[in-house]
């Protein structure tokens, strides 16, 4: 029999059209349309050829319909897919604004699947500003939830630079942009780890949200500092928003090494193949143009390269990287402090014995009533 038919003659005592369900079917799997219908997806979901290949129940009709869509058009809302999502997820990840306005009143929408990624962090990740809004609408709480990793939908609309999605989010919740993820990283921070200059830009120039602006993670950096130490985008870095002078940016904000941002952006320039030597003088200029100083951890010197003892600093700012087990650097250190100590002692002793040494020095004879005189005296 056609699998097509033996699905209608199974399902024609269902309350459902048979020419519905033909329209339905059209380039979907017979029995997983039949398992949607009936919303029993689980037995599939245990067959080996759905764990080599789970892809498979997201697999769409003609309609651009999924599994999901199907199972809650025919009353199965709370029907979990794959990676543990609802139909609510599912209708998102489609965009399908009428199915998910239909599932919010039977699914929650706080549902989280195995990342723990509720509706919000979908459409924020898929740019859906109006689903944004749709699902803010119905439950703001939503914006709070934070996945397994601590990260929120605004995290994920700053870091792929998805500014309307952003808007929305800020604009229903906005001290959610208070939220850190698991390495204390804010939304500001999320901008640079993709370099995403014009979601930087509009959290500057909203300055309800300037507690984010100096905001440290959990290694003390702020957002300058990590602007600082960025490798992306090289050749435009020094166009960044972040250095563009603005009254609430801390420049001399320091991190969990005591470092500014200008302190590791020189540290870079010095480190930098040559390739990349004129895009960080470019940075260290414009910090440097900020208001950024340097800390005092990295020595005059370092910021010097024409110094003979370029070296020298190297070693304060590789110091606190040493891998264990490096005695021989530091042997070498303690001898360099050794030497360095007996050379002072001796120009010290030298300076002052100079300094109490008299012009054409004393009389010496052992029979002069003056012994001990200067010569110089009448």
């Amino acid at each position: 029999m056609d699998e097509t038919l033996e699905v209608l003659t199974i399902t024609s005592e269902a309350p459902f059209s048979q020419s519905s369900i033909i329209e339905d079917i059209k380039g979907m799997d017979p029995h997983f349309f039949r398992a949607a219908l009936e919303g029993n997806i689980d037995p599939f979901k245990e067959k080996e050829i759905l764990r080599l290949c789970p892809s498979l129940t997201t697999k769409a009709n003609a309609k651009g319909e999924t599994l999901l869509h199907i199972a809650s058009r025919y009353g199965h809302s709370k029907m979990d897919g794959p990676n543990g999502r609802t139909a609510l997820h599912g209708a998102v990840i489609c965009k399908n604004k009428e199915m998910m306005l239909e599932l919010l009143t039977r699914t929650s929408v706080n549902q989280v699947d195995e990342y723990g990624w509720v509706p919000l962090h979908l459409a924020a990740l898929h740019e859906s500003a109006d689903l944004t809004e749709e699902l803010l609408k119905y439950d703001r709480d939503t914006a709070y939830k934070r996945d397994k990793r601590g990260r929120t939908a605004l995290h994920f609309a700053t870091r792929y630079g998805h500014v309307f999605v952003m808007g929305k989010i800020i604009e229903y919740c906005p001290d959610c942009a208070e939220l850190v993820d698991e390495n204390g990283y804010n939304a500001l921070h999320y901008t640079l780890i993709e370099g995403r200059k014009s979601a930087a830009r509009m959290i500057l120039n909203n300055t309800s949200l300037s507690n984010l602006y100096n905001q440290k993670d959990n290694d003390g950096n702020t957002p300058l500092h990590h602007l600082a130490n960025s490798t992306r985008d090289l050749f435009d870095l020094d166009r960044h928003p972040l250095l563009e002078a603005h009254p609430r940016v801390d420049t001399m904000a320091f991190n969990g090494q005591n470092l500014t941002a200008l302190d590791v952006a020189y540290h870079n320039l010095r480190e930098a193949p040559s390739f990349k030597a004129k895009s960080l003088e470019n940075l260290v200029r414009k910090l440097e143009l900020i208001g950024a100083r340097y800390s005092g951890r990295i020595t005059k010197d370092d910021r010097n390269k024409k110094q003979d003892e370029e070296a020298s600093p190297k070693l304060v700012v590789e110091t606190n990287k040493k891998p264990n087990g490096d005695d021989n650097l530091d042997q070498s250190l303690d001898k360099i402090r050794e030497t360095n100590m007996v050379v002072a002692a001796l120009i010290a002793t030298v300076t002052f014995a100079a300094g109490f040494t008299m012009p054409g020095g004393f009389i010496q004879e052992l029979d002069r009533h003056d012994k001990g005189s200067p010569l110089s005296q009448p």
